[in-house]
């Protein structure tokens, strides 16, 4: 309603997702497989200015299910994910 633009970027697959569709709406989707294409794409994004914008990082969020918190794949992509954000 303000002109605020929202943009939800996480993988591909989710973009016609219910869940996507009822948490997310009113924001425009960009699915991007890999972890750096979907920063590349928010760096973008807040570059052109003002907006909300959402990043999903499901590789974190699905090892943590897969293999639990405390482990070593979790603690490594998640290393991972602080390197992007420190780069954005």
């Amino acid at each position: 309603e303000q002109g605020i633009p929202a943009r939800a970027i996480g993988l591909p697959k989710f973009a016609g997702s219910g869940f996507t569709a009822a948490v997310l709406r009113g924001a425009e989707f960009v699915g991007v497989q890999s972890l750096e294409g979907r920063f590349a794409v928010a760096a973008d994004v807040v570059a052109a200015g003002p907006g909300l914008t959402y990043l999903y990082v499901a590789e974190l969020d699905q090892l943590a299910h897969a293999r639990g918190w405390e482990s070593a794949d979790w603690t490594a992509a998640l290393e991972t994910l602080d390197a992007q954000v420190a780069s954005l």
